[in-house]
């Protein structure tokens, strides 16, 4: 199985490719813990996103900082990678992409067609 990182890279590059700005948040020991993966800029959404691999767990500081950004009324959630060239969406974010064109964007792209 890939790694969560080989994971994202597509994913990461399909939701470019359809127009949202990624930028990932890049961790050091004077930053804040528990901040999600990317923060995601479209035209239709944007918001932070935790990605897990298959089995990966979220750790509470990002859980946490979730529900922080939630409180905060900023979108924030997990994205599930699958495998390759699928995703699930998990916890309460389903709710706020269920009619996000972005994510009906990537249906369309590439990144969700059978391999």
């Amino acid at each position: 199985m890939p790694t969560e990182t080989k994971l994202r890279k597509p994913f990461v590059k399909a939701l470019r490719e359809i127009g949202a700005v990624v930028i990932p948040y890049v961790g050091s020991s004077y930053g804040q813990q528990g901040v999600s993966d990317v923060f995601i800029a479209h035209k239709d959404w944007h918001g932070w996103i935790e990605f897990k691999g298959p089995t990966t767990q979220i750790a509470p500081l990002q859980q946490i900082f979730i529900n922080g950004m939630r409180k905060r009324n900023v979108n924030a959630g997990v994205i599930r990678l699958l495998g390759e060239h699928k995703f699930q969406i998990e916890d309460k974010i389903y709710t706020y992409l269920t009619g996000w064109h972005i994510i009906k964007g990537l249906k369309e792209h590439d990144f969700c067609k059978s391999e």
